[in-house]
């Protein structure tokens, strides 16, 4: 699973979500999230070992952050008050998450 942003230098960059057999369309997305900050970083929120999930439960599975002046590292990207202190911090962040849900048919 992937998430890729296409042109953030041009007027309307778009972003999109990629799996195996499946991907969405690129949506439009506001080009001053890229032009108000002075850095930005990727990261991903697991590492390359196999997971699993439980009907219900969420995954961040990247992020996308940027700041004016500095970025700290070292946040939990599983930890909900690691993600406030992040985005309380942080001039713009994107999380990729995943969630499961059983449908019941």
């Amino acid at each position: 699973m992937g998430f890729g942003i296409i042109n953030p230098d041009i007027e309307e960059p778009k972003m999109f979500i990629y799996s195996i057999g499946t991907k969405t369309q690129p949506q439009s997305i506001d080009i001053s999230l890229f032009n108000d900050a002075n850095i930005s970083m990727w990261d991903y929120a697991i590492g390359e070992e196999t997971i699993g999930l439980e009907p219900g439960e969420e995954k961040v599975i990247a992020v996308y952050r940027q700041a004016n002046n500095q970025i700290r590292v070292g946040y939990d990207y599983q930890d909900e008050t690691s993600i406030k202190e992040m985005i309380n911090e942080d001039k713009n962040v994107l999380l990729l998450k995943i969630k499961v849900e059983e449908i019941n048919e």
